[in-house]
C-alpha cells in the first residue's frame, strides 16, 4: 500500500456507553457512530467542550479498560 492509503489506526462505527444513576434510562451515550482514520506521519487534535468523549476516545485507542 501506498502511504496515501494506508491508516496506522482507523475506528468505524465505534460506540461506548456507561451505566448511569443519574440518567432516567439507566444509561450514558459517550461515544455514537465515530469514525476516525488517522495516515503516517500526521499530526491530529481531538477537540471539543467538556464531556463530548475526547478522553474516552483515547482511552479506547491506548485499550485503557473502562470499569462501569
Amino acid at each position: 500500500m501506498d502511504r496515501e492509503n494506508s491508516y496506522i489506526l482507523e475506528l468505524k462505527g465505534i460506540c461506548k456507553s456507561f451505566l448511569s444513576t443519574n440518567d432516567s434510562h439507566g444509561v450514558t451515550i459517550a461515544l455514537e457512530d465515530i469514525d476516525l482514520s488517522i495516515r503516517d506521519g500526521e499530526f491530529i487534535s481531538i477537540v471539543g467542550p467538556s464531556g463530548c468523549g475526547k478522553s474516552t476516545i483515547l482511552r479506547l485507542i491506548s485499550r485503557v479498560n473502562f470499569s462501569n
